[in-house]
């Protein structure tokens, strides 16, 4: 990576969160469209993007920025023509619990930095902000009665209600913010919002992506599936979305919702298993009802403000102004879904429960043995394979294909 200032004709493009699932997608195509591109990350030396290159081998520079820190913001934005703003804080279904502050003070303080440092550099047009669709719902409440949930660029989020997650309301709110900064200031950039939904699709970062946790959980025959309808959209259209954004005047000011299309869970079941099942693979098809889920979910407070309200509830997406404004052609869902989990030869799908580090290496070094006695290749291995690796409550891994093989924590002998 260039860790000088990219000189040439073509607009420089910043993009935020560089190393992520869908900021690489963004730096892929403006690669290949004649960008130049500049992009943030928080430790140069952990990330490596040469592989999202298309052509000259300094198309991309990498400066370090983090949201909590106004070192470097100035500089990044530097001679920018264009700021996609893509870092931020994701909810996470491993790890730590995060708490309120843990996703508002970056994601706030975040894009105050950037807005600043916008302005003083008295280059940038344009900043496209990647949104969430959680900022565009009309919410209901956990009544299982009410029959939808409305998602429209008309309609911001009430984030006082209390089923409206941290990580919602921290977006919303940041939003907001970059759009009265720009009302307020005389110095005329455009800000434009990108709101993508459950975001799938091939994966070119090296991070395996939450949003893709969902369908990672479904190749686990033991997964409950409850009756949730999903809003989907391909990380390659969010990606046009944001390039076709910055040029497009029409998108001065606007909040586009990216979404192919909306699909109950157990139907996404159906859909994998139709098409994967006879390879091998074991598709959970087992549903949930309503009564087992709400008893499920009663201890926790988080899922039952958040996903409770979700439950049996249709939801409805207006996205029609992302195909009239932005030209972006959104994929079929089906192929979404497939794109998602297409994986080598060798059709093995993994699901690592709570291991520890010892555990992982020994799987590690069973997978390699397992998949070079077929072809003797690590790049092959590299470029073929997609780990699917989700955390589960029991200690336990599955190698799901064929054949199939368990691994299980040994249990200590009893003097």
């Amino acid at each position: 990576m260039a860790e000088y200032t990219i000189v040439g004709d073509m607009p420089l493009v910043l993009v935020t969160g560089a190393s992520g699932f869908i900021a690489s997608h963004i730096i892929q195509q403006l690669c290949s469209e004649g960008y130049r591109v500049r992009g943030t990350v928080r430790n140069r030396k952990k990330c490596d993007l040469s592989h999202l290159l298309t052509g000259d081998k300094n198309d991309i520079e990498l400066i370090e920025c983090d949201l909590n820190s106004d070192k470097n913001w100035r500089k990044a934005v530097e001679k920018c023509d264009y700021v996609i703003h893509t870092a931020g804080i994701l909810p996470s279904f491993r790890g730590a619990k995060k708490t309120q502050e843990d996703f508002l003070t970056p994601t706030i303080q975040g894009m105050q930095r950037i807005l600043n440092a916008c302005l003083q550099s008295r280059s940038v047009k344009k900043l496209v902000y990647t949104s969430t669709n959680g900022a565009m719902e009309a919410l209901p409440s956990a009544d299982p009665n009410t029959s939808c949930v409305f998602v429209s660029p008309e309609i911001w989020t009430d984030v006082t209600k209390p089923h409206v997650s941290f990580y919602a309301k921290s977006k919303t709110l940041a939003e907001k913010l970059a759009f009265d900064f720009v009302a307020k200031h005389n110095y005329p950039f455009q800000v434009v919002s990108i709101a993508p939904t459950l975001t799938l699709g091939p994966v070119l970062a090296p991070r395996f992506p939450e949003s893709l946790s969902a369908i990672a959980l479904l190749f686990n025959k033991h997964t409950a599936i409850p009756k949730i309808h999903y809003s989907i959209c391909d990380v390659r259209d969010v990606a046009s979305a944001h390039i076709a954004a910055l040029t497009c005047d029409k998108a001065n000011g606007k909040r586009y919702l990216i979404c192919s299309d909306s699909i109950w869970y157990a139907d996404i079941a159906k859909y994998l298993h139709f098409e994967f099942g006879t390879k091998g693979f074991i598709v959970s098809q087992r549903f949930e009802p309503y009564e087992y889920f709400v008893k499920k979910t009663s201890d926790s407070a988080f899922i039952r403000n958040l996903v409770l309200p979700m439950y049996g509830k249709l939801r409805v997406c207006d996205s029609k102004s992302t195909g009239s404004d932005l030209r972006v052609v959104h994929r079929p869902i089906r192929d979404v879904l497939f794109d998602s989990i297409k994986v080598s030869k060798c059709k093995i799908c993994v699901c690592i429960l709570n291991f520890d580090q010892g555990q992982i290496k020994c799987l590690k070094s069973f997978l390699f043995l397992f998949l070079t006695r077929k072809n003797n290749n690590k790049n092959t291995l590299t470029n073929n394979i997609n780990f699917f690796v989700q955390i589960l409550p029991q200690r336990k891994a599955r190698i799901i294909g064929s054949p199939s093989v368990h691994f299980a924590k040994k249990k200590k002998k009893k003097n």
